[in-house]
């Protein structure tokens, strides 16, 4: 990457988390509802914190999507496919764009 980003799993898993939870005009807490889920648990897994696999499984099924769908699947090694904002991957050429909201 042309900059550092820390796009790890948790990385990716939080934006992935956000932009759904976006995507569906739902409040931390219309997800706390669905996921059961505490509103502070889902904000720390929102900014890449780490959490348990447990709890990540937990906001996936208040989701309604399997937890695949918010892990990275890698193709790109370097950056799991997902750079930050405002950062393009020097190994996949891939570009990080902002989730809004």
């Amino acid at each position: 990457m042309t900059a550092p980003d820390g796009a790890g799993v948790p990385a990716v898993f939080a934006r992935q988390v956000r932009a759904r939870r976006l995507g569906r005009g739902w409040l931390l807490r219309d997800l706390a509802e669905a996921s059961g889920v505490g509103i502070s648990t889902l904000s720390r897994a929102e900014n890449g914190a780490g959490i348990t696999l447990v709890l990540a499984d937990r906001i996936a099924r208040g989701l309604g999507v399997p937890l695949a769908a918010l892990l990275p699947d890698a193709a790109c090694g370097h950056c799991l496919d997902a750079p930050r904002a405002g950062f393009t991957c020097d190994s996949c050429g891939a570009s990080g764009t902002a989730v809004t909201g």
